[in-house]
């Protein structure tokens, strides 16, 4: 049976963002045998990936740092990381606009490299945003990344994090495992590093990554939109075994 033959008179208009290696299986009606006579196409996704990002670093001592997505949409969603080096402070993110929800803060137990998601889920405008991150107290080799994400249908809610650190035999980076509790998720990746060497290898369980921002102090992330719940964690390669801390948070449609 040709290929073409299973689709006549089928007709399907979407429209939105199509998740990596989901699978939907067409068959055709009647057939007593189905071996080789499936198609597979991707799984739709209520996620849509804006585009939109921003990034900022300073090696030298700042109480703050800011950076700016153009164009931003209304009710869309923001993931913030950030990662700064010198002893733990506080951190605080603002835009003027919207309030940022605290998620995991990763101390190395060298307390001296830290890293931490915020998150704010329903965006109360539009237009330009500046997004600002103030620490309690002034720190070197301090970073921000900013991701906008947006939803076709139902609201996007918080859903779980964790993170880890290493210290030794560190060539596999790992935020230790999350169970999610939703069929359409996003999930952030975060790695916090003292040198630029570039990550291989970013997934989320068994995804790569689908974007991904970096800078020069030693400060990585990334998402990949899931389409099931699962057990996994947050991992990439380094290059070179370097200590590390990790992260991972997920989303999920409702």
């Amino acid at each position: 049976m040709k290929l073409t033959s299973l689709l006549v008179g089928v007709c399907v208009l979407l429209t939105g963002v199509w998740s990596a290696d989901a699978r939907v299986t067409i068959y055709q009606d009647g057939l007593s045998d189905l071996s080789g006579k499936s198609v597979t196409i991707s799984r739709f996704s209520r996620i849509v990936q804006t585009g939109r990002t921003c990034q900022n670093f300073s090696s030298v001592a700042v109480l703050t740092l800011a950076c700016t997505i153009i164009g931003t949409q209304n009710n869309s969603t923001f993931l913030v990381v950030l990662k700064h080096e010198g002893l733990s402070t506080s951190h605080a993110i603002a835009d003027g606009t919207n309030t940022y929800n605290t998620r995991t803060l990763s101390d190395h137990p060298n307390n001296d490299l830290h890293t931490q998601l915020f998150d704010t889920l329903l965006n109360a405008t539009s237009g330009n945003l500046t997004f600002t991150l103030t620490l309690g107290a002034s720190r070197t080799w301090v970073s921000i990344h900013v991701y906008e994400l947006n939803v076709l249908s139902g609201t996007l809610v918080y859903d779980i994090d964790t993170s880890a650190t290493c210290s030794v035999s560190c060539i596999i980076v790992n935020s230790g495992n999350v169970t999610t509790t939703g069929t359409d998720e996003v999930c952030i990746g975060v790695y916090g590093n003292y040198s630029n060497q570039v990550l291989s290898d970013k997934r989320i369980y068994s995804r790569s990554s689908m974007a991904s921002l970096s800078d020069a102090q030693g400060f990585q992330s990334w998402y990949t939109i899931m389409d099931g719940v699962f057990t996994g964690a947050s991992t990439a390669v380094q290059p070179l075994d370097r200590v590390y801390t990790a992260h991972v948070g997920c989303y999920k449609i409702t």
